[in-house]
């Protein structure tokens, strides 16, 4: 008796696990796509923040501008004296242009780094106001996971899970 006590046992184990190993393969994951840069460009913010870095980086450019024009003016002040040089002179006018040339280098590293932080202090808000959109639609339509195709990675893509008409939409 006590061997089919654990028989039946067994076999309610069984369906049970067989049952949600069923239910499980049933609901399958459903992934769609989107090109997030092509969303955020699409984007009417999108085109004020390019203005305003444009701006930004324009305003440092200018800047940058008075230190290239005081770099080229000790340049032909050596290569073009209006008096013969002497070498002491030459040498002090090698080591102001060696030192402009650094804080050239040193102002386009500057820039770059502050015009990199300008974008990302920019775009941030776009891409969280495009992330909460794409995570509204994948939500709506049932999606699970949600791919960014930037620069068309999938090779195989049914134009039905593409999610950049209904998230531009939103």
């Amino acid at each position: 008796m006590q061997l089919t006590k654990r028989h039946t046992y067994l076999l309610i184990l069984f369906a049970v696990i067989a049952a949600m190993y069923s239910v499980r393969a049933t609901a399958q994951d459903k992934t769609g796509y989107i090109d997030l840069q092509l969303l955020l460009r699409s984007m009417p913010e999108a085109k004020q923040a390019y203005a305003s870095l444009q701006q930004y980086e324009k305003s440092l450019n200018s800047q940058g501008q008075l230190l290239l024009d005081d770099y080229t003016k000790k340049l032909r002040a050596l290569n073009k004296p209006v008096q013969p040089l002497s070498d002491s002179v030459k040498l002090s006018l090698m080591q102001e242009i060696a030192a402009a040339q650094e804080r050239m280098e040193h102002y386009q590293e500057e820039v770059t780094e502050k015009v990199s932080q300008k974008e990302q202090e920019l775009t941030a808000p776009l891409v969280e106001k495009a992330q909460q959109a794409i995570q509204a639609v994948a939500n709506e339509q049932g999606y699970t996971t949600v791919l960014n195709n930037v620069r068309e990675v999938l090779l195989v893509k049914p134009a039905g899970d593409d999610l950049l008409p209904a998230v531009s939409v939103s």
